[in-house]
């Protein structure tokens, strides 16, 4: 099964068709994916994913803005360019955080207003990122409810705090913190 997806997801024609057959193989059960690049689409974006899904639930994690930001540009010097932190200058940081990728997936306020004003309210769940290390039994509780998925699904307490594909953490420095916290 995964090696037609993958064949499917990598080899296929992009496009709506295409995109919708990626969650061909969950049959009858709940099927979803994550991306912050969502955030990034503008109001003419939204209505597109509106017109292939329009009875998609929408999740949206608001996460601290700062540490959004710091941990998206880790991301990608340290994974797709390859550098240490240590090897990327301040000015590099700077540039990654005034990037357009970066500031619109940090403007919450125009994120939830381009999905609420097109699928409405009743299809969106706006909670916060740190529900993750805070509550999580609460949070994927309201998820399932969110999303009608049955309630028993809960997994066991213990099994939450497990972290999984957990990047290795850096400490964003003081002077970045203060250049970061003007711009939000």
């Amino acid at each position: 099964n995964n090696i037609a997806w993958n064949l499917n997801y990598y080899c296929g024609t992009v496009g709506d068709d295409w995109y919708l057959s990626l969650f061909d193989q969950a049959g009858e059960r709940l099927a979803g994916e994550i991306t912050p690049c969502y955030s990034m689409l503008d109001k003419d974006g939204v209505g597109a994913v509106h017109k292939i899904m329009p009875d998609v639930k929408i999740i949206f994690l608001l996460r601290n803005p700062l540490d959004r930001a710091w941990s998206h540009a880790i991301k990608d010097f340290t994974r797709f360019r390859k550098l240490t932190p240590e090897q990327i200058s301040q000015d590099q940081y700077i540039e990654h955080f005034n990037s357009p990728g970066s500031l619109l997936r940090g403007n919450y306020p125009r994120t939830v207003s381009n999905w609420t004003d097109v699928f409405g309210k009743d299809q969106i769940l706006v909670r916060f990122y740190d529900q993750i290390k805070t509550a999580p039994g609460s949070l994927i509780g309201d998820i399932l409810n969110f999303i009608g998925a049955d309630p028993e699904l809960l997994p066991p307490d213990n099994s939450m705090r497990t972290r999984v594909n957990a990047g290795k953490k850096y400490i964003m420095p003081d002077d970045l913190k203060r250049i970061l916290a003007e711009l939000y």
